[in-house]
């Protein structure tokens, strides 16, 4: 071979396949997104929980602050105004999960049942409607405790039932002994009656509190 030929060999170029290297490289990437798309499958995706108040609880609430505003809204501006004003918050509340605009809002209905006693309600009247603001506001309260602690559409209808009706039974009993305190002792007197209101509605409010 001369010398001529000898460099010419040299100096030929080396082809370097890049084919098989791009499909390598391809294969591996593949295999990465395939690894990263099934992870985040096999990942759980948490539910936001929804926590406004409990259904049941909610429209046990505003029924009883609507009882409390009838027994009132006929006697007097005050209580008329006062009657609204709570239904109008107690609703709000149980709406919006406010315990500060269902606890005001009940105190605005008894305040309206305590002004229907000052205008010569029948107590026949003031005490169921004294025994309905207590439990608006109890049942404002449940139905946010339940809401918060469970979640709106959390199974809690029997839960829920089950409170109102022992509340119920409390409502009757202390209003019951409430009238019983009215009838031995007011002597038809309409401020007597408001102080017997009064007794009753904070021994009402201590036993649903227990």
């Amino acid at each position: 071979m001369s010398e001529t030929e000898s460099k010419m060999v040299e100096k030929e170029p080396v082809e370097i396949d890049a084919t098989d290297g791009s499909k390598t490289a391809s294969n591996a990437a593949e295999g990465d997104t395939t690894e990263t798309d099934s992870e985040t499958e096999s990942k759980p995706q948490t539910a936001e929980i929804d926590r406004s108040p409990a259904r049941v609880s909610q429209l046990l609430a505003i029924i009883a602050a609507s009882v409390a505003f009838g027994t009132s809204a006929f006697f007097g501006t005050v209580g008329s105004v006062g009657g609204a004003l709570g239904l109008a918050l107690v609703a709000l509340g149980v709406v919006r999960g406010s315990r500060r605009a269902v606890t005001i809002g009940s105190f605005s209905l008894l305040v309206g049942v305590l002004d229907g006693g000052v205008a010569a309600a029948p107590a026949e009247l003031l005490i169921p409607g004294t025994m309905a603001t207590v439990l608006a506001w109890d049942f404002g309260e449940q139905a946010i405790n339940v809401g918060e602690q469970l979640g709106r559409e959390a199974d809690t209808q029997t839960l829920e039932i089950m409170h109102a009706a022992a509340s119920t039974v409390i409502a009757i009993s202390a209003g019951g002994v409430g009238y019983a305190m009215y009838l031995l002792g007011s002597g038809g007197q309409p401020m007597t009656a408001l102080v017997f209101l009064l007794i009753a509605a904070l021994a009402l409010t201590s036993a649903l509190r227990a």
